[in-house]
């Protein structure tokens, strides 16, 4: 049997082609190194490790799909604003289609406090946001499996060995021993640097440009202070440049707690939306991240490396720091954090950020912070707590085409390790866009 198109990962984007391809009649076989949906919900809770791999991928955590071209990745400059656009709503349908009507759904438009960001020299980031949740996104994949189920052919636990091009078709070896021959191949492996994806790179000549790596100070502080700039939205996107850094707020959880994040090796300090847990916190968090470019992802992720692994200390440590013992050059121990204002809902170490964190995302916070307060028109809580370190991981940009077509003719690159999506809106829609190059 020859596929119509092999889709190698099955994270947002090849499950958005496969979707697309298998209404359309196609044959697909989906192939990915993790395991099914049903093996993941099983094995998730005792190792967090996986949550990146198998069926759904990263859809499987909390689900939270920003549509918008602001950021999360370079969607519309890759096919424009317009297209780009009507595919993020196709991609909320087909979430609706398969059970999310009922989940969160709002925008961060706010025109008038969008003036107020710009008097304070902050710039407002808008979207519109469909948030899942953990079980309403595990549910969603769910029904998405099952309606795949009897369209299109599977291989989990399963690594492609070896791809090649023979004539206007693709040989591909499986770990299980079969060799798949498909007209088209997908590849939608996601940002972590990968040898095999580096492989075919060399093996295709893709060329691909700088490697970009985002680290930043998890930020929890008093919800009160937020609450004037949320009136209108569950949360607000900020950004601010400078000559020497552009620093955005990312992932913010009003009422939300800090959680460990397992990626890479690496533990950091990450958010939890205050409908994943039982208890609610009086707090507001988000991450401040500033991104820095290398010349390869293997740079980028040593550069990560080298000061997480520094932080965890070979183990799950956590730095946390008093932004008002920052500021008057001291330690916060634990007695300070025992007596804060501000109660940390992630156990971590007391610190001294100065320390253990390059000066560039401390200087970030320094002056987010004072754009901040004139727009809150009140000075920052002492009793917020900087938490390091947090970070997000790109793929470097690869050179395709306007359907994201490699110079090899049928080999095609989706999503995250396209270079292009850094987000699952735009991951699901490069999926949508690339399908309908063979369905059209």
């Amino acid at each position: 049997m020859v596929y119509d198109v092999a889709i190698i990962g099955a994270g947002v984007s090849g499950v958005f082609t496969a979707y697309s391809l298998a209404k359309a009649g196609k044959r697909v076989i989906l192939i990915d190194k993790g395991h099914d949906l049903a093996e993941r919900q099983a094995l998730l809770p005792d190792n967090p490790q996986i949550q990146y791999e198998g069926f759904g991928g990263l859809g499987m955590s909390e689900g939270k799909y920003n549509y918008t071209n602001d950021f999360g990745g370079g969607l519309s400059h890759k096919i424009g604003s317009k297209p780009a656009t009507l595919l993020m709503q196709e991609v909320d349908q087909i979430l609706c289609q398969f059970g999310a009507q009922g989940a969160t759904f709002y925008t961060t438009d706010d025109p008038a406090l969008m003036a107020k960001c710009q008097q304070a020299g902050l710039t407002m980031l808008t979207a519109q946001v469909r948030h899942l949740g953990t079980v309403k996104s595990q549910q969603v994949l769910r029904q998405i499996r099952h309606f795949l189920d009897d369209k299109i052919s599977f291989a989990f636990n399963t690594t492609v060995q070896s791809l090649a091009k023979q004539g206007e078709s693709f040989q591909l070896s499986l770990s299980d021993g079969r060799r798949v021959n498909a007209k088209n191949v997908v590849i939608a492996t996601g940002n972590a640097p990968s040898e095999w994806l580096e492989q075919q790179m060399r093996r295709f000549d893709i060329k691909e440009g700088q490697a970009r790596v985002d680290l930043g100070l998890r930020v929890e502080m008093p919800y009160s202070q937020w609450q004037p700039l949320l009136q209108r939205a569950f949360e607000t996107k900020l950004k601010l440049e400078t000559a020497d850094f552009t620093a955005t707020t990312y992932c913010m959880n009003p009422t939300g707690r800090i959680i460990r994040k397992y990626e890479k090796g690496l533990v950091m300090a990450d958010g939890q939306n205050c409908n994943e847990s039982d208890v609610q916190s009086e707090n507001l968090n988000f991450t401040l991240f500033v991104p820095q470019y290398f010349p390869t992802q293997a740079d980028a992720k040593a550069y990560a490396e080298h000061i997480i692994k520094a932080i965890n200390r070979g183990g799950e440590r956590i730095v946390v720091q008093r932004l008002g013992c920052l500021n008057q050059g001291k330690p916060t121990t634990q007695q300070c954090l025992i007596a804060n204002g501000v109660k940390p809902s992630l156990a971590a170490d007391g610190g001294y950020l100065p320390d253990e964190v390059p000066e560039i995302y401390l200087a970030a916070a320094g002056e987010f912070f004072q754009r901040l307060s004139q727009l809150l028109e009140q000075p920052i809580s002492a009793d917020t707590l900087l938490y390091g370190l947090d970070a997000k991981f790109f793929a470097p940009q690869k050179v395709t085409s306007e359907f994201f077509e490699t110079t090899t003719g049928g080999l095609y690159l989706a999503g995250d390790c396209s270079g292009v999506t850094h987000s699952l809106s735009q991951a699901a829609a490069s999926g949508l866009h690339i399908a309908k190059r063979f369905c059209g």
